[in-house]
């Protein structure tokens, strides 16, 4: 038997966020009521804060809160004004309350799956306890389960949805009258026209084999999103924050790689960077370099970074780095299906654009012809196809040694992207331009020469 000491599920900090939220922002946590009833909380404080939140009719602040528990003889029991104040300055609104609220009715879920497992082991050791009437009870206690669970269910009527979906087209229509670019800007003209930009809760997975430029190709949509007004958080679990933005700088200086690197620069490659630092400092891009971060990391610290207004795309670099937890007998594939699911669940949540690098297996580089990649390509689970709303190769005919394309044109400079899968639009190859180095991209235009490098 095992003798440790678990600790209930709970999420005390999400309880606190979301009751802030409540005090806040009402108008902005009705889907989050919808979800939560007191019991829920794991805090008994929060329970009776909840408690009255909930039987409070008309509008909603930390004065009328704070005024119904004292009437109610409950405000020094819950730590007084003082922990109220407290509370309320958790969150500045109520956007992302019914996120926050499915997290704490899944901890409560959980603990109920704990207490009446104990119920019924505790009655299976009773030899006085009828089996047919542990049958019943079992089915009662787990029904139990399932009513909670629905009653947090998300079914809309269609109605609403269709309110929802007519905003949605109304705003896209004002964008194409001013010909804004309606999703995120990929920096890549042709894609954007393709797929509109990144959209919202899509899970892009871009992936390629070592040496094709997947980083590279990361910074540059990282660069177009961010000149876009677009903040960025870039999860980079391979490569340090400085030399990362040091790609940044040798992208926007044109200061040669080498020269750069091996500090050889002169007097005017020094006043373009002293010139470009400053466009850069203002970019709304934020790095986390941590290499053993956890998808489970990832999932919080961009919540939390959301809530913050700091992140309307999240960029990982790359899938098969990425922590899952580890359990005995999970193979490397139900790991990595498992990282790539979470980060669905973080497009979906936040409703943003995740952008997830990825490796692509050997078996490119042993087959014969072009070696173009496919689907069957992708390293390590069959999920990351099945998760992704859209998938995209970066392939560049001269790093397997084709100099030229069937026509006869140099393929120096020139790379595709291949959009093998897309939920929602076309499958495409969109040409891109690129120097040697790869630290610059651009749209492909005919010859290298044509190119705004």
């Amino acid at each position: 038997m095992d003798d440790m000491i678990y600790t209930p599920p709970q999420a005390i900090e999400i309880e606190e966020a979301v009751l802030s939220a409540f005090m806040v922002d009402y108008k902005n946590c009705a889907e989050a009521k919808k979800i939560l009833f007191p019991e829920m909380f794991y805090h008994g404080a929060h329970q009776t804060i909840y408690r009255c939140i909930q039987d409070i009719e008309g509008p909603i602040d930390i004065l009328v809160v704070s005024e119904t528990l004292r009437k109610r003889g409950d405000l020094d029991s819950v730590g007084g004004p003082y922990y109220l104040a407290q509370l309320s300055g958790k969150v500045m609104s109520g956007v992302h309350s019914d996120v926050h609220a499915k997290i704490i009715a899944e901890k409560y879920i959980k603990r109920l799956y704990i207490q009446h497992s104990h119920r019924i082991q505790k009655l299976c050791y009773e030899d006085s306890a009828d089996v047919f009437e542990l049958q019943g009870l079992v089915s009662s206690l787990f029904q139990d389960i399932d009513k909670v669970i629905a009653s947090g269910g998300g079914a809309k009527h269609i109605k609403e949805i269709l309110g929802r979906a007519h905003k949605e087209l109304e705003q896209r229509i004002q964008k194409a009258q001013t010909n804004e670019q309606i999703g995120i800007d990929t920096g890549i003209e042709k894609l954007n026209t393709l797929m509109c930009g990144w959209q919202n809760s899509d899970l892009i997975i871009q992936a390629a084999r070592p040496g094709m430029g997947k980083t590279a190709m990361a910074l540059h949509h990282a660069y177009a999103a961010a000149k876009q007004g677009k903040s960025v958080c870039m999860y980079s679990l391979e490569m340090s924050d400085v030399r990362l933005v040091d790609r940044m700088i040798i992208k926007v200086t044109g200061i040669a790689p080498y020269r750069y690197k091996s500090g050889r620069i002169d007097q005017y490659e020094m006043e373009q960077f002293h010139v470009n630092i400053g466009d850069l400092e203002t970019l709304p891009i934020y790095i986390d370099d941590n290499p053993i971060v956890s998808m489970d990391y990832i999932m919080s610290n961009t919540a939390t970074m959301h809530q913050q207004g700091m992140c309307d795309i999240v960029i990982i670099d790359y899938l098969q780095l990425a922590e899952t937890k580890k359990e005995r007998g999970k193979s490397r594939e139900q790991e990595v299906s498992e990282a790539s699911r979470k980060a669905k669940i973080i497009a979906k949540s936040l409703d943003v654009p995740v952008l997830l690098i990825s490796q692509l297996s050997r078996a490119v580089e042993t087959r014969g012809g072009d070696k173009r990649p496919n689907l069957s390509d992708l390293r390590d689970s069959g999920a990351i196809e099945q998760d992704a709303d859209v998938v995209i190769f970066i392939y560049r005919p001269s790093y397997y040694g084709i100099l030229e394309d069937a026509d006869g044109n140099s393929t120096k400079g020139y790379g595709e992207l291949i959009i093998a899968k897309h939920r929602n639009g076309m499958l495409d190859t969109i040409s891109f331009g690129h120097n040697e180095s790869m630290t610059k991209i651009a749209d492909y235009v005919s010859e290298t020469d044509n190119l705004p490098f």
